[in-house]
């Protein structure tokens, strides 16, 4: 891929000197990456777009190489189309620039996305969920040219904020998981720290900026954390603002766990009820030994220290964050609860909550 700052005749080399770097993007508004992206495919152009995107991209439907598709749920639609498709352009949500990456990667064929979401999700990593013939799974993902234009990405300034405050979280959680499994600290966190530190002034281009190089550091192994999984909860519940709900809910429980949690010693959850209550297959569940629950005990009393204060650092500017958040979002101010948070263990049963849980501190 080509790192280039603002527009596509201006491209910054790599390091390297060949001018490609794996994972690049172009800041460029989409009419002109269009236009200059078609003439360089040969054959049929496959444009998918989801209800979000369309808009924009409406008028180059028209023309006699593209196909155009809306983009579906399930990605099996996409093997209907014409042969000849030579490339596929996509437009749209997480779910949409996977299901055209798989596409493309299937096929062999050159992919360009323009992503509608800021956190920029389903954009640069290499493997990823999708849908497929009704049943959801993982599959291998093409490498593709991303374009972002920040007028398509205004809408979702907030939660694209609120995906790096997220992030932090994620840093934290990661932290904690190495200790209680005695491991040293990741060799990515230094630099995803740099690029988390400090969030404070961001323009609408810096703040999609900084996701971007997030997903790169976690498409080369820094785990994205249990907070993407309780978002995706609440985005199922029909919440207006997923990302920052879930960003509240984990920096309030890590906060007061660190602080204060004491492992309940005589106390063990009910595994199989709790998987009842979040629909989740029990066989799922990781049920520590003695000896690990022993072990994790011991070395959260280590950790309680230093993580607690690096937790403390985030919510201290929470007013801060807030008041960021209502900037960006029109005055938005959603409420927080806890009924998703409770079923996060079984939805993410190697994460940091579910240590929380069989510590039987997740019964409120």
């Amino acid at each position: 891929m080509i790192l280039a700052q603002t527009s596509l005749p201006k491209m910054t080399p790599a390091a390297g000197g060949n001018g490609e770097e794996a994972g690049g993007f172009f800041f460029c508004p989409c009419e002109e990456a269009v236009e200059r992206v078609l003439p360089r495919f040969a054959g049929k152009i496959l444009l998918v777009c989801d209800g979000r995107a369309m808009p924009r991209f409406a008028q180059f439907s028209r023309l006699a190489r593209v196909v155009s598709a809306v983009a579906e749920e399930d990605a099996l639609s996409l093997f209907g189309m014409p042969d000849g498709v030579g490339a596929v352009v996509a437009a749209g949500g997480e779910k949409t620039l996977r299901s055209a990456r798989f596409f493309a990667q299937v096929r062999r064929i050159p992919c360009a996305i323009f992503p509608a979401e800021g956190s920029l999700c389903g954009a640069f990593e290499r493997e990823g969920e999708i849908r497929l013939c009704g049943k959801t799974e993982r599959g291998k993902l093409a490498e593709a040219e991303v374009y972002l234009d920040l007028q398509m990405l205004a809408p979702t300034a907030a939660e694209s904020f609120a995906a790096l405050l997220l992030s932090r979280l994620a840093l934290v959680e990661e932290r904690a998981l190495r200790i209680f499994a005695g491991a040293e600290k990741s060799v990515h966190y230094d630099k995803a720290y740099s690029v988390l530190e400090p969030l404070s002034e961001l323009t609408l281009r810096e703040i999609v900026r900084r996701n971007a190089e997030m997903r790169l550091i976690e498409r080369e192994g820094l785990p994205v954390g249990e907070g993407r999984i309780l978002a995706g909860l609440h985005r199922a519940a029909g919440d207006a603002y997923p990302v920052w709900s879930a960003f509240c809910e984990l920096a309030a429980l890590y906060a007061a766990f660190f602080a204060c949690g004491k492992p309940r010693r005589y106390f063990v959850p009910d595994y199989a009820k709790r998987a009842q209550r979040a629909g989740t297959p029990y066989w799922r569940t990781a049920v520590p030994s003695r000896e690990e629950y022993a072990a994790r005990a011991l070395a959260l009393e280590r950790m309680r220290a230093p993580l607690g204060a690096e937790t403390d650092a985030v919510l201290c500017r929470k007013s801060n964050w807030v008041r960021t958040f209502r900037a960006l979002s029109d005055g938005a101010s959603p409420e927080i609860g806890t009924e998703t948070l409770r079923v996060l263990p079984e939805h993410a049963p190697f994460g940091l909550t579910a240590v929380i849980r069989d510590f039987g501190l997740m019964e409120f």
